[in-house]
């Protein structure tokens, strides 16, 4: 499958991926790959995929794993961390005195109602926070996507997390220069 968006920085050297962050977007219909130079707060690469064709769960799957065994990012193993990026309106922040494993599916069930059989209850601590994020996730996709949790470190976020990340970032460099 041939990737809708395409760029990369010409600077970008993939002989040095441990100083590097890959990232992979996962949407119900579109799929990111990415690399992220922490230091310097850059996308280094982009590569977007449209899953248009898609309409099961299972043929869902199988689009992911077939990109992810193919693309030649995902084929390297020493970055220095790996984030999934999970495309999902449906969480809920706890605060982290508050938090319990056990209880997460009962926390997002009050915030957005009953999770369903077809869904796995995942959850991202943000120590800065002093929050956990708890949100949902298709059950067939996490047992087929996250195996490439052997890219390690591993880390997942839902979106608008990393979007929060994000403005937080920028909010900071904003106070630092005035």
């Amino acid at each position: 499958m041939t990737a809708a968006t395409h760029f990369r920085q010409e600077a970008l050297s993939l002989t040095s991926v441990s100083s590097y962050i890959l990232t992979l977007g996962l949407g119900s219909q579109e799929l990111q790959i990415s690399i992220i130079d922490p230091a310097r707060n850059r996308c280094l690469w982009l590569d977007e995929y449209a899953l248009m064709e898609v309409n099961t769960e299972e043929e869902y799957l199988t689009a992911i794993q077939r990109l992810l065994s193919e693309h030649e990012l995902t084929q390297k193993t020493f970055w220095k961390a790996v984030r999934v990026i999970i495309s999902n309106q449906s969480f809920t922040l706890v605060p982290t005195s508050l938090f319990r494993k056990e209880y997460a599916a009962r926390a997002l069930s009050l915030a957005r109602g009953l999770v369903t059989s077809h869904e796995s209850v995942q959850h991202t601590v943000h120590p800065a926070w002093e929050a956990v994020t708890v949100f949902p996730y298709q059950s067939a996709g996490r047992n087929g996507c996250w195996k490439y949790t052997r890219l390690k470190p591993f880390r997942s976020f839902t979106r608008s997390i990393f979007y929060c990340n994000s403005v937080q970032k920028l909010r900071k460099k904003a106070c630092c220069c005035t």
